[in-house]
């Protein structure tokens, strides 16, 4: 995969660093070294229970970034554990190996509660089930606003359509009816003298941007289609249109940090002097 929804990387980013933030700041909270509160609950803790406190979240954050169908299942369940673990901890008083105040397990209830509703709407759900609603696994998709005419069979199907953005393998098309998914459609516009006519099949109906409309892929390309399509991306590059770019700062960023969490995990952990 060449990138991920922003949203994914924030929270995989979050994940790996939650059980980090926790034990600063209850150190601080409790007076406490860091590293001794740590060798500490090492020493203490069964393996499960250490690994539930301070492994579970950032594994849970790298299942949820290579964005497998069972991620999500597993996201949500771990989801529900970290809002019971939170949620008993301020309702019910329950011990919890971090020692925070009741204020911040409540805000860490409040976050994953926000997360669980989250990643449980329709849009989101069906983005991991549904494989090929992947914008991030498709190719480059450029911003476009070029009027078209929208066909199912002799039927024009669009008002006043448009395409909203297109890419070597596909198209997203608004104003246009009520059609069923894996619907055969021509597309048809102009481009100062030349004209430009596709064969396409409609994939999902969704929203972008605040624009509703059909997400398309090409079909029966011949070679001259594919060079048509190669012409049109080549011009949307050329305005710097480009609608896919979230890797360029973000996932060097989380990439650095999964190679200095490598290197500090080979690090001998030391004895306990308790």
């Amino acid at each position: 995969m060449r990138t991920r929804p922003l949203i994914i990387i924030l929270i995989t980013i979050l994940y790996c660093f939650e059980p980090i933030a926790k034990v600063l700041f209850s150190s601080l909270w409790n007076s406490i070294n860091w590293y001794t509160l740590l060798e500490y609950q090492y020493h203490k803790l069964s393996n499960i229970d250490f690994f539930l406190t301070f492994a579970l979240l950032p594994a849970t954050g790298i299942v949820l970034y290579m964005a497998k169908k069972w991620s999500y299942l597993i996201f949500i369940l771990v989801e529900v554990y970290m809002i019971s673990i939170h949620g008993s901890i301020f309702l019910v008083g329950e011990f919890h190996q971090y020692n925070l105040p009741i204020v911040l397990n409540l805000f860490f209830f409040l976050l994953h509660l926000a997360l669980l509703f989250y990643f449980l709407t329709a849009n989101i759900r069906f983005v991991f089930i549904n494989t090929s609603l992947r914008f991030w696994e498709t190719d480059p998709r450029y911003k476009s606003a070029i009027a078209v005419r929208v066909f199912k069979g002799d039927e024009e199907v669009g008002n006043n359509s448009q395409l909203v953005d297109i890419s070597k393998s596909g198209v997203f098309v608004s104003n246009v009816s009520n059609i069923d998914v894996n619907t055969e459609l021509q597309i048809k516009f102009t481009i100062g003298a030349d004209d430009f006519k596709f064969q396409a099949i409609t994939v999902h109906k969704s929203e972008i941007r605040n624009i509703v409309g059909y997400g398309a892929k090409f079909i029966n390309l011949t070679d001259i289609k594919k060079n048509q399509i190669a012409f049109l991306i080549k011009a949307h590059a050329h305005e710097s249109n480009l609608l896919r770019n979230e890797r360029d700062v973000i996932e060097k960023m989380f990439f650095s940090i999964i190679n200095l969490s490598k290197k500090i995990c080979k690090l001998p952990f030391p004895k306990s002097k308790i």
